[in-house]
């Protein structure tokens, strides 16, 4: 376990690709073809070397299988780092957590002089990542305002910042982030991880309606039909923050089915279409 004490020296170093670093040694009416698996991370022409920083105090442990899901979608974490007063009883599903996967904690005393000595470490550390450019990209997990300056900092720099944040994140601090993912559709209680669940998703299915009938009307060729990676690049243009496990859903084709007026059919191609189905008169 590692102990803040003034500025920290890397535990890696990269080797100069993308795609070679070495990692820290710090340790509607549905159709009977089966849907394709679609992603929702736009996937990099080449490995992006990602500072996975945790606000423990912020976020439930449960979503760490997620969040490390996450990080293997869009790069490769070469400094994995969770910050929280271990010491303490409720941060061991944390470190349980940590130790699962290989994440290093940070152990921070909490001292009523000192609330936000995590927001303020983990700023210190993002920052000195960013000064000496041994990441592409910053993978945040919390939903604190304070760290609102170093995500423009990071904005100004042209490097993404992911954020992992609960239902409450503020509206201006999803949309300095590149793509905010709810902290809830992380958890294995999530609908779109365990089916059967009752546990209510972030956003609410009905409210999805409006949106793929408003996006395929407006999108679809002339014949009315709209190809599903089309469709998803429209709602990911629309909303970069789009991600159909907010509405309980693993992936599109699932919210896409349950929608009123949806019709989905696969091509003698393979390729899966949707369009509207005609008003009854």
């Amino acid at each position: 376990m590692a102990t803040i004490h003034g500025r920290r020296s890397l535990a890696h170093r990269h080797c100069g690709s993308c795609s070679d670093t070495r990692p820290a040694q710090l340790s509607t009416s549905r159709t009977s073809a089966p849907p394709p698996q679609e992603s929702y991370v736009n996937s990099p022409s080449c490995v992006r070397r990602l500072a996975l920083l945790i606000d423990c105090d912020n976020v439930p442990p449960g979503c760490a299988d997620g969040v490390m899901d996450e990080v293997t979608a869009l790069g490769a974490a070469i400094v994995k780092e969770a910050y929280a007063d271990f010491k303490l009883t409720q941060s061991e599903a944390w470190s349980k957590a940590c130790s699962k996967h290989g994440i290093q904690k940070v152990q921070l005393d909490r001292l009523a002089s000192n609330r936000n000595g995590v927001d303020v470490a983990m700023a210190v550390r993002a920052m000195d990542l960013l000064y000496r450019r041994e990441i592409d990209g910053l993978l945040l997990v919390s939903s604190d305002t304070d760290f609102m300056p170093l995500m423009a900092r990071f904005d100004a720099e042209a490097l993404p910042v992911y954020l992992v944040g609960q239902r409450h994140t503020p509206d201006r601090l999803r949309e300095l982030s590149t793509r905010f993912i709810y902290v809830d559709s992380l958890l294995k209680k999530n609908p779109a991880n365990t089916p059967g669940s009752k546990s209510k998703p972030p956003l609410r299915v009905q409210d999805f309606a409006p949106i793929v009938k408003r996006c395929i009307h407006e999108h679809a060729e002339n014949d009315g039909w709209i190809l599903l990676e089309e469709l998803q690049r429209q709602l990911l243009q629309e909303d970069r923050h789009f991600d159909p496990r907010s509405y309980g859903f693993r992936v599109l084709v699932d919210l896409c089915a349950v929608q009123p007026r949806v019709v989905i059919e696969r091509t003698v191609n393979g390729e899966v279409r949707l369009r509207l189905s005609r008003r009854k008169r």
